[in-house]
């Protein structure tokens, strides 16, 4: 798994994130989906910009 800084702006509010994510791919769709679960009446996102990406060191 990778994990992955995001900025999520909405209604002039900006909001960081960490999020894990398998690849780039899949990132916007499991963010999307987080965001769905945890806060159903904000589907809507405005902008998603990916500020920082690091692998986890094993």
């Amino acid at each position: 798994m990778n994990y992955y800084f995001l900025f999520h702006y909405n209604n002039n509010t900006r909001t960081m994130y960490l999020v894990e994510a398998i690849n780039k791919d899949n990132l916007i769709y499991q963010f999307m989906q987080y965001v769905r679960e945890s806060n159903p009446e904000n589907i809507h996102i405005t902008d998603i910009s990916i500020l920082h990406e690091f692998r986890e060191n094993h």
